[in-house]
């Protein structure tokens, strides 16, 4: 029996990079959020529980986002790897391990 085809997509680095930049505004502006607590006229989104909400929910993004993305950019390893078999592996989801 012949032995399967593997093909192996690598990842984008520079989708990687761009999410990576995205990844430290989202910090910035997160921090931006809640060391400043700039004032709105819109009751809704002037109260201090949504923007604590916005503010570290952006911050938490940010970190994530840097950890995350930094680590898949020094990876060496394929985006998708498909085999003869039509099994697909993604190593993207694979982060933590």
């Amino acid at each position: 029996m012949p032995e399967p085809i593997r093909v192996e997509i690598p990842l984008s680095k520079t989708k990687l990079v761009k999410l990576l930049i995205f990844s430290v505004l989202f910090l910035l502006i997160g921090l931006w959020l809640a060391i400043k607590n700039p004032q709105t006229s819109n009751p809704i989104i002037n109260s201090i529980i949504v923007k604590s909400i916005v503010a570290y929910g952006g911050i938490a993004m940010g970190v994530f986002g840097i950890y995350f993305f930094s680590k898949k950019v020094a990876a060496s390893k394929p985006g998708v790897i498909m085999n003869g078999k039509a099994s697909l592996k993604t190593p993207l989801f694979s982060i933590l391990a």
